[in-house]
């Protein structure tokens, strides 16, 4: 079970994930959102955080290889 500090950090971290995505830094917002789920396993927003994070930096990877 999570304590009312534990639910917090993580809300931290699921908010730096975001801000993290804004500036590009999907390789840093997945390590925010998957350190909030190790807090807290069902934080929604932090799972779909993740997910995003992970397409974007696929998305990335890809559009990096035609800039070449």
């Amino acid at each position: 079970s999570v304590d009312a500090a534990q639910h917090a950090r993580a809300q931290q971290l699921v908010a730096v994930g975001y801000r993290r995505m804004e500036g590009r830094n999907f390789g840093g917002a997945r390590e925010a959102f998957a350190q909030a789920l190790e807090i807290e396993p069902d934080n929604a927003a932090a799972q779909r955080g993740l997910s995003a994070a992970q397409t974007g930096q696929t998305v990335q990877g890809i559009a990096g290889v035609f800039r070449r």
